[in-house]
């Protein structure tokens, strides 16, 4: 399975939604697409893309340099060249939660792109991962990573007791130049800018599983959203999992993150920050929330304590636009906003959004137009500003909040590693700038998506550790 420099969340989120309107529309697949596009930049928190200043090429690269010291890894020192660019897989650390494989390359701006794995008869295993390019513009930094899940016990259980072969079989050159822009990053999805080259190149190797302790938790929460079990914590050499089942009261969540205080004796640790890590997930509402790893480190206490939580929700809610009767005030489920203005171009039209400051609901807000001509160029961007608000229910979240502060002292750090920078306390979008181009200019537009953040005061939960 290809690996792609996009996190894994992002690129399941927008196949998803570009499967559902490609199949039935696909004359307007490039409208389609950008727009499924800046509905996920809407929806999900800035973090996401956060990727994008990444600096550091090596995901868990403290965990690496630990496990290399206590020989926990699997030496491999197998080199590949294409044309004058030679790459070296040095090593691999591998347990349960993930497969990490090291390599060199004499020119830092190729990377490995995509890869498989497959077993002594040739079978491909579904495992999927993703690489990440650095992404500082003059880097030359020349050792690069890649990561992978393995998805399935079947496949866990060869890897364990068998040699594998490694197929490498697309290389990419990063474009700087295109990659400059946020968007552009997220849009190569649909038009990839880095020069990719096929290659055929072999790897058969031995990978040596570290030993995963897997702590039973077995707790569940009745939360306003739906239902969260939290399953068991899993002490790998890469991180920390805590593994959790979710199932939303609503059939309109897709995608609901919690946030939790994690106290390593008298210590806290925060979740692993977008930016750090490949995103841990399975099927459906099964999930994983990433930490640190404390495979090497004496911790005799952890503590669990569930703080939060970030809910996306997918709409499907039009209004009728008029420019001659602008601004137009707009009620969505409560929520109050006005387009105050819309300003046809050559080949696009701009809009201006303005939201309320009291009374909010909702942190973002996603809107496309609708009814574009089928001839038209499309694509899309937005700019969108925060401040403090007033949420409705804001009384109630200084209250939990300020409960919540003096039992967890690292929430708000928590919440700025997550992304939300505040939100979930007083911190919201109160205006937003969208130009769509294309010839045409609508007279409708839609509310595809909206996140929403909740606080939660809750016990903690206490695990004796005894792995060291």
């Amino acid at each position: 399975m290809s690996i792609n420099n996009i996190p894994e969340k992002l690129m399941e989120n927008v196949e998803t939604k570009l499967r559902k309107h490609v199949e039935y529309k696909k004359k307007k697949l490039h409208f389609y697409a950008s727009a499924a596009i800046l509905i996920l930049a809407i929806m999900l928190p800035i973090s996401v893309f956060a990727y994008s200043k990444y600096y550091n090429n090596i995901p868990f690269k403290q965990e690496i340099d630990l496990a290399r010291q206590n020989n926990n890894v699997s030496k491999i020192n197998k080199s590949f060249k294409y044309k004058n660019v030679e790459f070296t897989i040095k090593d691999i650390m591998a347990d349960e939660t993930g497969i990490e494989v090291i390599y060199n390359v004499s020119n830092p701006k190729y990377y490995i792109d995509g890869l498989s794995f497959k077993d002594a008869n040739n079978k491909n295993f579904y495992i999927f991962g993703y690489s990440l390019p650095d992404s500082s513009d003059n880097s030359d930094k020349k050792e690069k990573a890649f990561f992978l899940f393995i998805d399935s016990k079947e496949a866990l259980k060869y890897v364990q007791k068998n040699p594998i072969t490694i197929n490498i079989d697309k290389i990419s050159y990063k474009n700087t130049e295109y990659n400059n822009k946020i968007l552009a990053k997220i849009s190569s999805f649909i038009n990839p800018k880095n020069d990719s080259f096929k290659v055929n190149w072999n790897l058969k190797t031995q990978i040596t599983m570290q030993n995963v302790k897997n702590i039973p938790i077995n707790k569940e929460y009745s939360l306003n959203i739906g239902t969260l079990k939290l399953k068991s914590l899993k002490e790998g050499i890469l991180k920390t999992i805590l593994e959790y089942d979710f199932t939303p009261l609503e059939g309109n969540i897709p995608e609901m993150r919690p946030l939790f205080s994690v106290r390593l004796d008298n210590n806290y640790t925060d979740n692993i920050n977008e930016e750090e890590r490949p995103d841990y997930r399975s099927s459906g509402y099964v999930h994983g929330e990433e930490f640190k790893s404390i495979y090497y480190k004496n911790v005799k206490e952890i503590g669990i304590r569930l703080v939060g939580a970030s809910v996306n929700y997918w709409y499907n809610k039009e209004y009728e636009i008029s420019k001659d009767k602008l601004p137009m005030q707009f009620d969505f489920n409560g929520e109050k906003f006005k387009i105050t203005s819309m300003t046809q171009k050559d080949n696009s039209t701009e809009y201006n959004v303005e939201y309320n400051k009291t009374n909010r609901i909702y942190e973002r807000i996603g809107i496309i137009p609708v009814r574009f001509s089928n001839t038209d160029n499309y694509g899309s961007e937005s700019h969108y500003k925060n401040e403090k608000v007033q949420f409705k229910d804001q009384a109630s979240r200084n209250t939990i909040y300020n409960a919540l502060i003096k039992k967890s002292p690292n929430l708000n750090s928590i919440y700025n590693n997550a992304g939300y920078s505040g939100m979930g306390v007083n911190n919201a979008v109160v205006s937003e700038n969208f130009t769509f181009k294309g010839r045409s200019v609508p007279n409708k537009f839609k509310i595809e998506s909206a996140s929403r953040s909740f606080l939660y005061d809750t016990d903690e939960i206490i695990i004796k550790n005894n792995s060291n």
